[in-house]
């Protein structure tokens, strides 16, 4: 007999292994249509290439019984709001009808939502898992994405406050 709550972190970890993917698409669908943040966003869909690299091999531990469930939000509303964010997003830049401020706004958002900020989190503080504690070497210690949008929209001139 499958265990229902191990189906339910497999699932888990695989909507959030779509959302980390999903962002970076959405970052490197950015680099092109706003040559002007581009390095902010090429450097954004890296990170979250790194992030998905790091369920991926979550998943790989969670086969063998090697990680906890911690390592992605309890909840699967939380991770499906952020990919309904995700989807939203893609909509906006396929049509090409958004400004890059717009679309800052929208990707603060997301970054702020639970499912997006849920892995930092997990990734910067204590734990006694080796599992946890091998994936926060591929992690590192980085700025938070919200950080560092905040920063590129200061720096910009973007006056609009955003908030999740």
């Amino acid at each position: 007999m499958t265990d229902p709550k191990n189906n339910d972190f497999s699932e888990r970890l695989q909507a959030y292994y779509e959302m980390e993917t999903e962002c970076a698409e959405i970052y490197h669908s950015l680099v092109t249509l706003f040559p002007e943040a581009g390095d902010l966003f090429k450097t954004l869909a890296e990170w979250e290439e790194r992030h998905a690299d790091i369920i991926s091999i979550s998943i790989g531990f969670s086969d063998i019984g090697g990680i906890s469930d911690t390592i992605v939000p309890g909840e699967l509303s939380m991770i499906n709001k952020t990919l309904e964010m995700t989807h939203n997003i893609m909509i906006s830049i396929e049509t090409e009808k958004v400004t890059l401020e717009d679309i800052l706004g929208m990707v603060l958002k997301m970054e702020e939502s639970m499912g997006e900020s849920y892995l930092y989190e997990v990734m910067t503080k204590r734990t006694n898992s080796e599992a946890i504690s091998y994936l926060q070497q591929f992690y590192k210690d980085e700025k938070t994405h919200a950080e560092m949008i905040r920063d590129f929209m200061v720096n910009e001139g973007f006056n609009r406050e955003f908030t999740a």
